[in-house]
């Protein structure tokens, strides 16, 4: 017999109205997610032919309330969601067809888990293209399955709130080492992974130093390549408008002379094309006695004449393969070095790194411009910016040098092609021994250029995918910064606060430096209080409270001056191995927590739920003056505009009480926080007349004359 209330609660299923996108409720049979992604609910995969509808159907329940949770929650893309969902419909699938067929998840044992694996593994190709030349199947790809693995462990991770979940994994699905087949490992984190400290160091270093060193010289022998293989003039010729009927008759003869200039005659050249310093084709159509532009018209529609010029080119000991030249090398290793510089310091996904154009960067702080594409509504993206430092505005600086010397083609030669990027400053040169393109660089490309880099530098560096400096720059943001993680999710462009936590991920090194770092702030706001520099309700007990000690000769007298600073740190020793903490709670108060004094319960600190004015557990220390002194001149601003009438209404004395609680609790720290001022004003008054001027001197200025004024308007007695 059960209890009312063992079983867990569906997250979503009473909410059947909700909407979970523009275009669909959570009951449509249909959601319509996207534009172009629609999920069928009651859609059968192909491999699911005899299976029963009804008992599909009542399958997908909780799949729907898990779809519910990713997509609203955690924040999942469109596509990602309907990828998820479709691993899980082949569970299902795979479980209804079974001999002994299973209607519920949480049936599904750790080894049957393991089955399913290796059936998905070894199932027939569904497509034509998955079966090779020989007629063999193709193995399942290591993406392929990574992502249907993480479907089932997103519904065993959240079976507790769903009506029915996988309630056991395998071992080894919880592991890095998933599953080891004819196809090697499988990591179950993949491309997320951060790149290890080392490797990172060395990786980034490398980049630094190649852009430091090479670019002059790089960009100095591609001026010249071009100068000498005239790309500009070739290019505005082949840019003009189609020829007229008069200059196509021509052109026949063109191709005739062209042909017999280039052509062998016993093994020789005849003496027709003459040695010379001018470039190739001009050398070319003189020797032909043509036009350049009809020379150059002509090379361009006739692959047999530029392979005969090629041909020639390579026999007189000219360089002809572009793709190994070591200009062609070293412009790869220059672009590979800045996308590994931007990527480190900015944390941009792959495709938004790619589609950042000409003048990608403004303002003094440096934001990188570029088109959000992933979690924007829109199919083909919207501008959106990512603050990055100078490193990374040197980088964008750099691949603008390139992107000036010739223009980028759009042209779509084969369905492939990443002309949806736009006029990129990531791109890729070509070269046939006529003309150049810069074309946008895909992402397969990017890959294999990674590779590319690491071999040729020789760099002792393990596989590096681009999407793991994503997750790198999440893991050093946290570790080495203060930034708070919705900041974090805002440079992500994150739906979801969970998403950013979860690139963030558990690392020890990170969880040890933030102990550390967290005991090391607990001590100094602990000193702190000791030294009476501190207000609120906890600050006034503790001053209380510390006098009193003093009185009774448990403290000396003048326990908070320096002379005493030696007793004072023996005292906090104590402190600290009694596993007292002093936490920063928001931006308004350091709570030293106790269970049966906080106002905000059990379970705390809970910055949310803080009442700093009130509870006993609140310190309030000298940084949090200039936020309660904002709150006073809001309040009392908001006080001077109501009527005489609401002043003596419930509206006016809550905002009375609001004043005088906030004036208490700082009270302490005015003559401390006054001295710190006057601090910053010498500092102000050295600053020269251009620093005075500049963002940082007029900040610094407002700030004074504002917190001046509000310190003023304080009233001096004990009455508010």
């Amino acid at each position: 017999m059960s209890v009312q209330g063992d079983e867990p609660k569906p997250a979503h299923r009473g909410d059947t109205d909700r909407f979970v996108s523009k275009q669909s409720k959570f009951s449509d049979p249909v959601w319509i997610l996207s534009p172009t992604c629609r999920v069928y609910w009651s859609h059968l995969p192909e491999q699911g032919a005899n299976i029963e509808q009804d008992e599909f159907e009542e399958l997908m329940g909780p799949v729907k309330d898990l779809a519910c949770i990713l997509l609203k929650e955690v924040g999942l893309g469109p596509i990602t969601l309907y990828l998820e969902i479709l691993a899980i419909k082949d569970l299902a699938c795979w479980m209804l067809s079974r001999p002994v067929a299973i209607r519920r998840y949480q049936d599904v044992s750790g080894p049957l888990l393991m089955e399913h694996i290796e059936h998905l593994l070894r199932r027939p190709a569904l497509r034509r293209k998955k079966i090779d030349a020989s007629g063999r199947v193709k193995p399942a790809a290591k993406s392929t399955i990574m992502r249907k693995v993480r479907a089932l462990v997103r519904l065993y991770d959240y079976r507790d709130r769903l009506e029915d979940g996988l309630k056991t994994l395998p071992p080894d699905l919880l592991t890095n080492q998933l599953y080891r087949s004819y196809k090697g490992e499988i990591a179950l984190d993949g491309k997320t992974l951060p790149i290890p400290d080392e490797e990172h160091r060395t990786l980034l270093g490398a980049a630094v130093d190649f852009i430091r060193d090479r670019t002059p010289g790089i960009i100095k022998r591609f001026k010249a390549f071009m100068k000498e293989e005239q790309v500009i003039q070739i290019n505005e010729i082949l840019s003009q408008e189609a020829l007229d009927e008069t200059d196509r008759k021509e052109l026949e003869k063109v191709k005739r002379s062209i042909e017999r200039v280039l052509s062998y005659t016993d093994g020789e050249y005849p003496a027709g094309m003459r040695a010379g310093t001018q470039p190739w084709v001009s050398r070319l159509a003189d020797n032909a006695n043509v036009s350049f532009r009809l020379c150059v018209v002509c090379l361009k529609e006739n692959t047999r004449l530029r392979h005969m010029l090629r041909r020639r080119r390579y026999d007189a000991g000219s360089s002809v393969n572009w793709e190994e030249s070591d200009l062609w090398k070293d412009l790869r290793l220059l672009q590979v070095s800045c996308f590994i510089v931007i990527a480190t310091s900015t944390g941009m996904r792959l495709g938004e790194l790619l589609a950042i154009k000409i003048k990608g960067y403004e303002g003094l702080l440096y934001w990188i411009r570029s088109t959000l594409i992933k979690t924007s509504p829109n199919v083909a993206g919207e501008p959106a910016f990512w603050l990055c430092g100078e490193l990374a505005a040197q980088a964008v600086r750099v691949l603008e040098q390139l992107h000036k010397l010739i223009p980028t083609s759009l042209k779509t030669r084969t369905k492939g092609d990443p002309t949806w990027l736009g006029d990129s400053i990531f791109r890729s040169y070509g070269w046939n021994g006529l003309t150049l393109e810069a074309r946008p660089t895909p992402k397969s490309a990017l890959y294999m250029r990674m590779k590319f880099f690491i071999k040729t530098l020789e760099l002792s560096v393990g596989h590096v995918h681009p999407h793991q400096f994503r997750k790198t720059f999440a893991r050093n943001v946290v570790r080495w910064s203060r930034a708070p993680i919705l900041a974090l999710q805002r440079h992500f462009k994150h739906w979801s606060l969970l998403m950013t936590d979860y690139y963030i991920g558990i690392d020890d090194d990170l969880i040890t430096l933030y102990l550390d770092e967290l005991r090391g702030d607990s001590r100094e706001r602990l000193r702190q209080i000791l030294a009476g520099e501190c207000g609120g309700p906890g600050g006034l007990i503790s001053q209380k409270r510390l006098m009193k000690m003093a009185d009774n000769e448990e403290l000396p007298l003048n326990f908070q001056g320096k002379e005493w600073a030696g007793t004072m740190e023996e005292h906090l020793d104590e402190i600290c191995e009694e596993g007292v903490v002093a936490y920063k709670c928001a931006d308004f108060t350091t709570c030293i927590y106790v269970i049966g004094l906080a106002k905000c319960g059990e379970g705390g600190p809970k910055a949310h739920e803080c009442h700093p004015t009130e509870c006993p557990n609140s310190h309030i220390l000298v940084e949090d003056v200039p936020f309660y002194l904002n709150n006073i001149r809001q309040n009392q601003s908001i006080y001077d505009r109501i009527s005489e009438a609401e002043k003596a209404g419930p509206h006016g004395i809550s905002l009375l009480k609001r004043i005088h609680n906030d004036i208490t609790a700082i009270r302490p720290l005015v003559a401390l926080y006054t001295e710190k001022l006057w601090q910053l004003q010498n500092h102000y008054e050295q600053l020269s007349e251009s620093e005075k001027a500049g963002s940082y001197g007029v900040i610094l200025k407002s700030r004074l004359d504002r917190d001046f004024a509000a310190l003023s308007r304080l009233p001096v007695g004990e009455d508010v």
